[in-house]
């Protein structure tokens, strides 16, 4: 048989099992797997709407004006996420330039940047897994970056923190979908959140079968915390047959950013222990005040001493999104698991195995705010709030600016 023979039969062989394999697929009523029918109602409940309808519309009039349609502004600037980068804000030269040598190590020897730069990636590179950024690290993250998170914790709030309690993550919104996955083991499994609420919250306990319960901010008093609302909805939950297992506090807030005291917080800590619940404690923006001191979660709980101090469990969440550097394409953070169970802490460990580790970049960037053991230390971190005061000021001015043109 000739080849172009052998082709030709081999093709109607072909055609001819495409064409019984598509009448078996007519005859069963063939659909696809997943469709609106089949996808849990779990995931179709689930709303994010900070990448909702309203930035849909914005990006396509974005590309709109990229083609060189006209509208009544020359820009657009999205409001709905919080990354200063997309606002114009520079990103810090030392950071970059550690990074740049952590990366490609050999820029160490070459001297291309400051030698503070160089030493720190050095610094970095010794103590990652066989001396590279790119190899797989620990579930839990690397080692000397936990220490330096467990330095600052200890710093920040008086208490000891242990390295085997703290989880580095891809941004705190990582450790969250981990928390809540934990949390909503059952129907009627309900987290309390405040309202407003950053929506992953919300998105996250839906997707995780869980229960939204709200409790409201106070707007006439600048969206403060009333503990008699949580009461409240804690009772309506419960005469709902919900099961109210976590309450969420974000401090500073998102998006109303409200910086709670310590009395509001005091309240909140004695709430949930004596309801028998955990407490997540948001604590992102705690980088991010201006006429407020933050306080977190973990130094109340030391205010409050025993029994609280050793017994309320407490979720601590940080990311480098929202710190002084605010880099949070690089996503770097972090969550503390206070006075856990050893078995639950077991079982979220063993989740954090699931994904390997987390991104090695973010969480080592993390650490340029959280190490201060040497002067040049201390000076890059004065430097970074200055220039975070500059940004913040500039930004402000360049605001009232155009509202006024408007």
């Amino acid at each position: 048989m000739c080849i172009r023979d052998r082709y030709n039969a081999e093709y109607m062989g072909i055609l001819i099992l495409g064409r019984k394999l598509m009448r078996k697929f007519l005859q069963r009523g063939f659909c696809a797997v997943l469709n609106e029918a089949t996808i849990g109602e779990n995931v179709k409940s689930a709303k994010y709407a900070v990448k909702g309808e309203i930035v849909q519309k914005g990006e396509a009039i974005r590309e709109a004006m990229s083609k060189g349609k006209v509208f009544p502004f020359k820009k657009l600037h999205p409001c709905n996420i919080g990354d200063p980068i997309i606002h114009g804000q520079k990103t810090f030269t030392f950071n970059r330039q550690v990074m740049a040598a952590t990366l490609y190590p050999d820029l160490v020897n070459k001297k291309t940047f400051s030698q503070d730069a160089l030493d720190r990636a050095a610094f970095y590179l010794k103590n990652t897994n066989y001396g590279a950024v790119g190899a797989y690290t620990e579930s839990s993250g690397l080692l000397f970056v936990r220490e330096s998170v467990k330095k600052f914790i200890e710093k920040r709030d008086g208490l000891p923190a242990s390295v085997n309690e703290i989880f580095l993550t891809n941004g705190a919104s990582d450790a969250v979908s981990t928390l809540l996955n934990m949390l909503c083991s059952e129907p009627n499994d309900g987290i309390m959140m405040p309202v407003p609420v950053y929506p992953m919250y919300s998105a996250l306990a839906s997707l995780n079968r869980g229960k939204y319960i709200p409790y409201y901010l106070n707007e006439e008093e600048g969206w403060s915390l009333d503990i008699k609302e949580v009461e409240k909805n804690y009772r309506i939950a419960k005469d709902q047959g919900l099961n109210p297992k976590a309450l969420v506090i974000i401090n500073p807030g998102n998006p109303t950013g409200e910086v709670l005291n310590a009395e509001n917080l005091r309240e909140i800590l004695m709430f949930c222990y004596e309801n028998n619940m955990q407490v997540i404690a948001d604590e992102v923006y705690q980088e991010v005040t201006y006429d407020k001191p933050f306080v977190s979660a973990k130094t109340v709980l030391k205010m409050l001493g025993e029994p609280y101090v050793s017994r309320l469990e407490l979720a601590s969440l940080s990311s480098s999104a929202k710190s002084l550097m605010s880099e949070c394409g690089l996503r770097g953070g972090y969550v503390e698991l206070v006075n856990w169970d050893p078995f639950a802490l077991g079982q979220f460990a063993k989740l954090r195995t699931v994904g390997l580790c987390s991104n090695v970049l973010g969480p080592v960037s993390y650490t340029h705010l959280r190490a201060h053991e040497t002067e040049a230390d201390l000076v890059c971190r004065l430097l970074l709030e200055k220039k975070k005061r500059q940004y913040a000021s500039e930004q402000f001015e360049c605001y009232r600016n155009q509202c006024k043109t408007t």
